[in-house]
């Protein structure tokens, strides 16, 4: 049973170490979940794949897609070197494989250097992503308030529902990482990313669906610094009010 000292565990680990959880831990998590997560309409409009330890190499290179801007020169390094197009884009796993390896071994970003969000290298990653049997849906929805409406709608726009996803999928991953504290593990999430068609993966690429986030289980590293993340926490007042 969860109490209140396995939510607060919850801790948000930029680096995991390369320890892997008993593969039946992970199964009773997720079996778990299923069990204690509301689901609007009872209906999930999404779907989750389960990377494990064999994928490592997959989750280097996906890491390459969920570096982070850098604050010092105030502008995006991967748009602005890696945009669509540009013929350098090619050149990313070269440039910047050198770049990653050393963030995550020294967990220390060098200055006017990218971080990365080193936790999809965990030894399990969840990959949410929205069902794709579930856009016809979506589509005829839209349709049907723009007629109302007078409003016009594109035939043939891909129109995903992702409105209706993320509530059960958000709700999924937290009991998710919440059990995961349970059983003495941790849990990072991760919706920094960006597709690349030059970074070939099994996880990320352009053959599948975008991933609406990442959620990753395994162990937090506690000799790199995870703080920061943990650090931004809301006034209360800019967030509760009471009516």
């Amino acid at each position: 049973m969860l109490n209140i000292n396995d939510m607060e565990k919850r801790h948000q680990f930029r680096f995991m170490t390369d320890k892997v959880p008993d593969k039946k831990i992970i199964d009773k998590i997720v079996k778990d979940a299923l069990k204690l997560t509301p689901i609007k309409n009872n209906t999930w409009f999404f779907y989750v794949d389960i990377y494990g330890p064999e994928y490592a190499e997959d989750k280097r290179k996906l890491c390459l897609q969920t570096a982070c801007a850098i604050p010092e020169i105030q502008e995006d390094y991967i748009h602005q070197q890696y945009s669509i197009g540009m013929p350098r884009e090619k050149l990313i796993q070269e440039d910047l494989f050198p770049i990653l390896d050393e963030y995550y071994e020294t967990g220390k970003r060098g200055l006017g250097m990218p971080a990365f969000n080193t936790q999809v290298r965990a030894p399990y990653l969840f990959v949410f992503r929205v069902k794709r049997s579930h856009y016809a849906l979506r589509t005829m929805m839209v349709k049907m308030i723009a007629k109302n409406e007078n409003e016009t709608y594109a035939e043939g726009e891909d129109v995903r529902p992702v409105s209706s996803a993320w509530p059960g999928a958000s709700m999924f991953a937290y009991v998710m990482s919440v059990l995961a504290n349970k059983e003495g593990l941790d849990a990072s999430f991760c919706q920094c990313h960006f597709p690349n068609n030059y970074n070939y993966n099994v996880i990320y690429n352009e053959e599948i669906d975008d991933p609406l986030f990442f959620l990753s289980i395994g162990y937090g590293d506690t000799t790199k610094n995870n703080n920061r993340q943990n650090s931004l926490r809301p006034n209360q007042g800019n967030v509760i009010k009471w009516m």
